[in-house]
């Protein structure tokens, strides 16, 4: 599995909160991740699944260009 960066972007795949952006927070020895994610006004911890997850594109394209 890829590695997950702490504070970077992530796209959610599966689940209600499918489509929605968070920020990965931490892994856990279970294959479950912590994802923060920006909810009117409130931020929530979502405990997920490793493979609900994908590198959002647009962050890393913005990242690799700006940030170089």
């Amino acid at each position: 599995f890829k590695k997950l960066v702490e504070g970077k972007l992530y796209k959610i795949l599966h689940g209600p909160f499918k489509g929605l952006n968070g920020i990965f927070h931490q892994a856990l020895k279970n294959k479950n991740i912590i994802l923060i994610l920006k909810l009117l006004g409130k931020d929530l911890n979502l405990k997920l699944p490793e493979n609900y997850i994908a590198v959002n594109w647009f962050s890393f394209l913005y990242s690799f260009f700006y940030n170089s």
